[in-house]
């Protein structure tokens, strides 16, 4: 399936998500300079749900694909049953850390009383 992408911003955009039933995909994103389908760097977050007392499994695909402002780009979803791109579920990530070249973001646990914590540490500065 190909799935066409608007970005109605005039600021450029870096992940495209879609809803999927599962992780089962081989994902291929347009590249306009070399006019071809190229492997892309994706991940499908699922989430357990209660609709009308049934348990539903919600799954959004994530891409990683910059579509420049007021753009179209163009995705290649295909089925792969030997794939899984279902990111696992961390049920006790404590201490786990993403950062960037800015930044860094450590998950410190859970509190009753607060919610959850998390560590925000500057790296570098503008």
């Amino acid at each position: 399936m190909i799935v066409a992408a608007y970005n109605p911003s005039t600021d450029p955009t870096n992940y495209t998500s879609i809803a999927v039933p599962h992780g089962h995909y081989s994902v291929y994103v347009f590249n306009s300079t070399s006019k071809a389908f190229q492997a892309a760097n994706a991940a499908v977050l699922c989430d357990e749900e209660v609709v009308e007392k049934a348990v539903v499994n919600n799954c959004w695909l994530y891409v990683e694909y910059q579509i420049q402002g007021m753009q179209t780009g163009l995705i290649s979803v295909q089925y792969n049953a030997t794939a899984d791109l279902t990111a696992p579920l961390m049920t006790n990530a404590t201490g786990a850390v993403i950062d960037n070249l800015y930044e860094s973001l450590t998950y410190n646990g859970s509190d009753d009383l607060v919610g959850q914590k998390f560590l925000l540490s500057k790296k570098l500065y503008k």
